[in-house]
């Protein structure tokens, strides 16, 4: 739920994050929680383009963050406009017949 009741959803338990420790409990196992999680530091620069969000809640609401063009918030951002180049990229993969 975003602030101020303007969107909500329920997320499912695979973006909940519960430790890592309980992916190995039984119970936890048998609730498919994780199911379909790709872990990014298995991947080429620890980043793989997943999303966490349910459909309704994507890309809707506030941008919490934007970083400024002064000191690390400039590396920050370029690594965030590398990422949206590599979401896209995917998407466009994804939606070619």
């Amino acid at each position: 739920t975003f602030s101020e009741g303007r969107l909500s959803a329920d997320l499912t338990l695979d973006a909940s994050r519960a430790p890592a420790a309980l992916a190995v409990r039984a119970d936890v196992k048998e609730l498919d929680y994780g199911k379909g999680y790709l872990y990014a530091h298995d991947f080429a620069d620890a980043y793989i383009p997943q999303e966490y969000l349910p459909d309704e809640l994507r890309g809707k609401g506030p941008q919490f963050y934007q970083p400024t063009d002064r000191g690390y918030e400039k590396i920050i951002g370029e690594r965030l406009e590398q990422w949206r180049k590599i979401r896209e990229a995917n998407a466009a993969k994804k939606e070619k017949p």
